[in-house]
C-alpha cells in the first residue's frame, strides 16, 4: 500500500507566516513520523534561496525543479495562507490544475481569502487540531481508494 505524499505550501517571509508554518509543520511531521504520510517541506527539506548567493539565478532554477516536482508527486497540499504569500499561491494554483486536493490553514482567517484558493481548497482549517483531523480523514480516504 503506499502512503499518500503531502506537500506544504507556506511562506516564511514575516513573523506570523513563520509560526503558522511551523505550527502545520509540526502536525504535519508528526503524521509523518508515525507513517501516516510522507512529507515534503521546502523550507525544511528543500533548498532555501540566500539574496547575496552568486549562483542564485542557478539555483532559482533548482527550487523551481525540486518544488515542481514534488507538487505533481503529491498527493496533498497543505497551504498556509497567512500573508497571502505569492509562491504558496502559485503552488495551490498548480497543485489545483493537477487535480491534488488541498487543505487550506489560517489560524487568522479575519484577513480573508483569496476566492480562487477558497474554491480550490477541499476544506479550510483554522487550528492544528482541526488540521490533524482534516488530513487524517484525506488518508482515510486515500486507502480506501489504494489496492489491498
Amino acid at each position: 500500500m503506499r502512503t499518500p505524499h503531502v506537500y506544504l505550501a507556506a511562506g516564511w517571509f514575516n513573523p506570523e507566516q513563520k509560526k503558522q508554518m511551523v505550527e502545520v509543520y509540526s502536525v504535519l511531521s508528526k503524521l509523518r513520523d508515525q507513517g501516516e504520510i510522507k512529507l515534503f517541506a521546502p523550507f525544511y527539506d528543500g533548498i532555501v534561496l540566500k539574496p547575496n548567493d552568486p549562483d542564485l539565478q542557478a539555483k532559482m532554477k533548482e527550487v523551481w525543479s525540486l518544488d515542481i516536482g514534488k507538487i505533481e508527486i503529491s498527493d496533498l497540499v497543505v497551504a498556509c495562507t497567512q500573508g497571502h504569500d505569492v509562491g504558496t499561491i502559485f503552488e495551490c494554483g498548480y497543485a489545483s490544475a493537477l487535480k491534488r486536493t488541498i487543505i487550506g490553514y489560517n489560524s487568522q482567517p479575519e484577513y480573508g481569502l483569496n476566492v480562487m484558493l477558497a474554491q480550490g481548497a477541499k476544506v479550510f482549517v483554522k487550528t492544528e487540531k482541526d488540521l490533524q483531523k482534516a488530513v487524517e480523514d484525506f488518508c482515510v480516504v486515500f486507502y480506501k481508494g489504494e489496492d489491498k
